[in-house]
């Protein structure tokens, strides 16, 4: 009787555990980031995608809405007249040329601010968040 109640127990915690931590991180969405690359700005969008009765669905996402759990695929767009490199979370992007792009997948297992660098004509910097 004593190893049944123990048993028991162990897999209350065990479940008790299990649902504690998919409360707090849960499936991750996927998100879209594209920035491209000019000899005079940077610009960036964002875009999340979300299943919906067997389609998918994107839609423009503001920069408080990027959340640790997603997973991240960036897009660089070297619209500029030089080539250019990019820099976020750790990934750099090969030497871009002129009107070609480069992407990289990045889970965003962290909260924090990430610094990104361009580099081309001119060099802009930022800050990537991620709540």
């Amino acid at each position: 009787m004593p190893k049944i109640r123990i048993f028991v127990f162990a897999v209350f915690v065990a479940l008790a555990f299990s649902a504690s931590s998919v409360a707090t991180t849960g499936p991750g969405s996927r998100l879209m980031v594209y920035f491209n690359i000019h000899d005079t700005k940077l610009v960036k969008a964002m875009y999340t995608l979300s299943d919906y009765k067997g389609g998918s669905e994107a839609y423009l996402t503001d920069d408080i809405e990027v959340t640790r759990g997603e997973i991240a695929k960036f897009t660089i767009w070297n619209q500029g007249t030089k080539p250019a490199r990019f820099t976020v979370m750790g990934r750099k992007t090969p030497l871009i040329k002129p009107g070609k792009k480069s992407y990289f997948i990045v889970p965003l297992v962290r909260r924090g601010a990430f610094p990104y660098v361009a580099t081309g004509k001119k060099s802009f910097k930022g800050v990537f968040n991620v709540y």
